[in-house]
């Protein structure tokens, strides 16, 4: 399983096109969804869509669903008319489509036209709130929304079918995040990051309101995690920010997504990005494929677990309401985020158990069911991992544990001079204490075993198992690992330095290397068969293609046996091969001449006995038939004639 360990500004722009509703980059995508089915079937025909999906905006009362409208495929003259309401010359629309719209610089303003795709929103039954005469569109409330105009430009806009009114943002300097709506209890949301605000310690994170205004203005917004977004909404509305005062004290202030509420101040948290498990089935895909947990610290790791000294240790916080979780389990205390070199997120757990006698953990990298990549993105979720810790079925405990490799250092000093294309990054190696009897731990710990590379369930419960055939040290856990870590390092550098060099060899080299390797082969096999008989060689196979090939003392065993070979053809390469002069050829070739002199003996002979039928058949007359230009008649006597020719 370590052998996947070592695969080792967010711009507002890229963060929209990632997570917003729905954006397209041509015409031809939202042909695909028209296609998919994913259109109200009662919507324009031609390039036009009205999504089945519905997302919900915010009122004044309460909140309304709404769909997006996306139109393509219009003709020069039909998207001059929107250009002319905007006084957008067409061709700064082409330039800005050609700059920041991934349009190609080579095509104009016809053909970019019709290939990129507006979009405005329609209510749920279809009434038009906004016409569809934008890039980009993301509803506010049920009177404003953030759009994307067609100079690539965000604004805000009001809802209007007619006559909607673009207006500036109010932030010179900004990144935006959205809540997408998905019910009812969590509508759209839109939250600034103002860039101009300065700070102490954090950010300044905006909440808008309905109407595009600055409802609440929160700063010192720190996240302590590696999570990638300052905030975390709930999926009962609540959207909490961790802030941290100039005293270095804590708290999360909690708006209320459907009423813009300051609702609570509630514990500090840290939000951790985790991705899908370390599994079999390991997929370059996935290496940045994660979502955002919540946690909260409640402890740290001590030293002398390796990369995992230091390490904070969290509860995690539930995604429903916001909740600190404690997993149901009197002794553990929390969890430790697996991070592994080169690969981003969190791809595993260390859980750790107290009680009065001391700490002990367990390992979550996979699940139970072992493919991780179909459909179970939340397998890791810290809120899912319950079933992986517990009872035979989970990981096995270990009453310590060091995770770790090599000083960087005495590393890489071992690699001096060696190209750097070729050197691996550390190997991380297991190492645990078990429990002599895991139901009781009160009848003691065991040395320092090796535990290996693979981090599996059953790959460390057969590590337990096995466990009187693996490394040991009484209280040195990185002595007895560094004779296998730099084994290991040293298959990689060589794995690595080979197959860089095969890249690099021309491939005239590399078919001669691949020849020698063959002959060698095809040695030690004709040898080891000579020296069990070499009066009774085999008639093919490997011996009479070292034979063929090596010639010698194969073709000399292999003659005095059969003296014959399988294919006369096969004396004319032998011949080819060593040469026309040669005792190999000399061999063989007398054979396949008698071979070929008798087969062109045959093939005279049919010839000549073929020119014989041919003359024979010539020399016979053929029958003549003299012609008969008039018929013969004869009386039948009743006044009727009967003819012939003859």
């Amino acid at each position: 399983m370590f052998r996947y360990l070592m695969l080792a500004m967010l711009l507002a722009m890229s963060a929209l096109q990632a997570h917003a509703w729905k954006s397209y980059s041509d015409a031809g995508s939202l042909l695909a969804d028209i296609s998919r089915d994913r259109c109200v079937e009662d919507a324009p025909e031609g390039f036009n869509c009205l999504s089945k999906d519905i997302r919900y905006v915010r009122t004044d009362t309460g909140t309304m669903p709404v769909r997006l409208w996306s139109i393509s495929q219009l003709d020069g003259e039909q998207m001059g008319v929107i250009l002319d309401r905007y006084t957008l010359p067409r061709e700064d629309f082409t330039r800005y489509a050609q700059d920041y719209g991934g349009q190609s610089k080579g095509n104009g303003y016809s053909w970019i036209s019709k290939q990129v795709v507006l979009q405005g929103l329609a209510a749920e039954d279809g009434t038009i709130l906004l016409p569809a005469e934008y890039i980009q569109v993301l509803p506010i409330s049920d009177k404003v929304a953030l759009v994307m105009a067609l100079d690539y430009r965000y604004y805000f806009v009001t809802l209007d079918p007619e006559t909607p009114h673009l207006f500036k943002l109010p932030f010179k300097h900004y990144e935006f995040y959205f809540i997408y709506g998905r019910t009812p209890e969590t509508p759209f949301t839109l939250m600034f990051h103002d860039k101009t605000a300065t700070d102490a310690r954090g950010k300044t994170l905006v909440v808008m309101d309905n109407m595009g205004k600055e409802v609440h203005r929160i700063t010192d917004v720190v996240n302590e995690g590696s999570g990638d977004y300052d905030f975390y909404y709930y999926g009962n509305g609540k959207i909490a920010f961790p802030v941290k005062g100039q005293d270095g004290a804590g708290l999360s202030v909690v708006v209320n997504a459907l009423t813009l509420e300051l609702e609570e101040v509630g514990p500090y948290f840290q939000t951790l990005p985790v991705g899908y498990a370390l599994a079999d089935e390991w997929d370059d895909n996935n290496f940045n494929n994660y979502q955002q947990a919540p946690v909260q610290r409640v402890a740290t790791m001590t030293s002398g677990h390796g990369i995992l000294s230091g390490e904070q240790i969290y509860l995690p916080i539930r995604k429903a309401d916001g909740e600190v979780l404690n997993f149901d389990h009197p002794n553990i205390l929390g969890i430790v985020p697996l991070f592994l070199p080169e690969i981003d997120g969190v791809r595993g757990w260390l859980v750790v158990y107290e009680a009065a006698d001391g700490r002990w953990y367990r390992l979550v990298a996979n699940a139970p069911d072992g493919d991780l990549l179909s459909g179970k993105r939340d397998e890791l979720m810290p809120e899912s991992i319950m079933e992986l810790i517990l009872g035979r079925e989970g990981y096995p405990p270990f009453a310590d544990i060091w995770l770790g490799t090599l000083d960087k250092d005495e590393y890489y000093g071992l690699f001096a001079g060696a190209d750097k294309r070729d050197i691996p990054e550390p190997p991380l190696r297991l190492a645990v204490r078990y429990f002599k009897n895991p139901m009781n731990r009160s009848e003691g710990v065991t040395d320092w075993y090796d535990a290996g590379m693979d981090i599996g369930r059953e790959e460390l419960w057969a590590a337990y198992e096995a466990r009187d055939n693996k490394a040991t040290h009484p209280d040195n856990p990185l002595a007895m690992e560094r004779p296998l870590i730099l084994k290991t390092a040293r298959e990689w550098w060589q794995n690595n330095k080979n197959y860089r060099e095969y890249l690099e060899t021309p491939w005239e080299v590399l078919q001669a290397r691949y020849e020698a390797e063959a002959r060698d082969s095809l040695k030690i096999t004709a040898d080891a068969i000579l020296a069990m008989n070499s009066s009774d060689v085999p008639y093919g196979g490997d011996f009479y293609a070292a034979a063929r090939t090596l010639g010698g003392k194969y073709l000399s065993a292999y003659w005095r046996r059969w003296h014959a070979l399988p294919r006369s053809s096969d004396a004319y390469d032998i011949c080819s091969r060593f040469g026309n002069n040669s005792y190999e050829c000399n061999l063989v070739w007398p054979w396949a001449q008698g071979i070929s002199d008798g087969q062109r003996a045959q093939e005279q002979k049919a010839a000549q006995a073929y020119a014989q039928d041919v003359a024979r058949t010539k020399r016979r007359a053929p029958a003549y038939n003299k012609p008969v230009s008039e018929p013969r008649c004869y009386n039948q006597g009743d006044g009727t004639e009967k003819c012939f020719y003859d």
